[in-house]
């Protein structure tokens, strides 16, 4: 029995130690993008967030520091090797040099334009854009096509718009004729902000894409987020994950 009773205690320590062995802490950054991330109270808090790190107690890993930034800023540390880890960033072939993206995105979102209600502006095509003035936050991969457009015809000015409350906040007040904004991100930015002047044009979505955790090639292998990648397709079958979905999107 003694003799019994020592293996399993072996079995159970060399379980534990090889969870600890392999468990790692990250430096996860990410730009103030409600309801994804955003912080509260000095606490870093949102979906995102939330599902990044449940994902990662899966394979005993956990996140060590936090940081919200301007997104270009954000998106530089992860090339730099100042933080192992991004979360929110829509697809973007030039970030592929230093960057791996999993298979499996957050969740498939659309991005509209949006415009004040009182506008009777309509938009089918990017051609409807012409001598309007468009709000954009720098440094967001919106669609290549949408950037070359936008740029050939000078439709926006650079006012140095870091996120989407700053943007939303001018078309409000008449600075734009429209801007452009994801719709789960926007509407929170409506409504937390009391932006009652302004709607997205739900007619015609300028894009529609994943929101994927992106990781540092310099701190990750491809195995490991394609094992991350596997273990977000599980979660996302959980109850777990429709209770963080329906706390930020309770709609």
């Amino acid at each position: 029995m003694k003799s019994k009773t020592v293996k399993t205690i072996i079995v159970l320590f060399l379980v534990v130690f090889s969870k600890i062995a392999t468990s790692a802490e990250y430096a996860v950054v990410g730009d103030h993008y409600p309801p994804y991330q955003y912080k509260e109270h000095k606490k870093i808090k949102g979906f995102s967030y939330d599902v990044l790190r449940a994902v990662l107690s899966m394979n005993g890993d956990t996140i060590s520091t936090t940081g919200i930034y301007p997104w270009k800023r954000a998106l530089h540390m992860l090339e730099t090797n100042q933080a192992n880890i991004l979360i929110s960033a829509n697809y973007g072939e030039d970030r592929l040099k230093f960057a791996y993206y999993p298979t499996e995105p957050l969740v498939v979102t659309p991005w509209y334009l949006w415009k004040r209600k009182s506008e009777q502006f309509k938009f089918a095509s990017l051609e409807d854009l012409l001598g309007k003035k468009v709000g954009v936050v720098q440094g967001y991969a919106y669609t290549d096509a949408f950037w070359h457009f936008v740029r050939k015809h000078d439709l926006y000015t650079d006012t140095g718009n870091y996120t989407d409350d700053i943007n939303l906040s001018n078309l409000n007040q008449g600075f734009y004729d429209v801007a452009i904004a994801e719709l789960g991100n926007g509407i929170y930015v409506r409504d937390h902000l009391g932006l009652t002047n302004i709607e997205p044009i739900l007619a015609t979505p300028v894009k529609q894409d994943g929101l994927y955790i992106i990781f540092s090639k310099a701190a990750f292998s491809a195995e490991k987020v394609d094992k991350f990648s596997e273990n977000l397709v599980k979660f996302k079958k959980s109850p777990e994950y429709l209770k963080i979905y329906q706390q930020y999107f309770p709609l």
